[in-house]
Parts: structure tokens; sequence; C-alpha cells
């Protein structure tokens, strides 16, 4: 799936959809994207919708690459208990996806 950052950007503001199968749909979308959708959602931990920040969280756990973890542990600052929760287990999906043998 070929996309750039503007595409995944989209995606990404579609991720406080009220609709949970969309935003899981979307969630699956970037994780089959991949390396491309890494920065856009870095960016997206900052994002003023909570949502937003909650799936990118989830979605960068998804991924497992090692690039979202100085970002994530800067999210375990956030003042939002859930969205620190979040980036904590987006960080040990990373952690253990680095451990488990292929």
């Amino acid at each position: 799936m070929e996309m750039d950052e503007k595409d995944v950007a989209g995606l990404i503001e579609n991720l406080n959809d009220p609709d949970w199968d969309v935003r899981n749909y979307i969630a699956d979308i970037l994780v089959k994207i991949g390396e491309p959708a890494i920065n856009p959602l870095i960016k997206a931990l900052k994002n003023d919708d909570l949502d937003i920040r909650m799936e990118a969280a989830r979605v960068l756990g998804r991924i497992g690459n090692k690039k979202a973890l100085t970002p994530l542990i800067g999210a375990l600052k956030d003042e939002d208990v859930n969205f620190r929760k979040q980036a904590a287990s987006a960080i040990n999906k990373i952690i253990d996806k680095g451990t488990v043998p292929k």
C-alpha cells in the first residue's frame, strides 16, 4: 500500500471516529502501511484530541518500531492517566517484539 505522509495524516485525523469499528479499520490500515505511518503517528501523540492520541499510541505499539519508543516515553508525562496507560502498553509491545525471536 503506497501512501505519503499527507494521506496517512488524513487517516490519523479519523482515529477519533465515534464508531469503534471505523477506528479499528483505520488502525489496521495504518499497521499495514507500517514504516511510512510512524512519523505522522508520532506527531499525533501530541494532538489536542485525546482519542487521536490514544489510537496513535495503540497503533505505534502494534507496528512495533523502536523509533516510537522515545516519543512514547515522553507521552508518559501526559496529564491524562488513560493516555499514559496506553503509551505504557505500546512501549511494552514494542519491547516485547524486540525480544521475541522470529
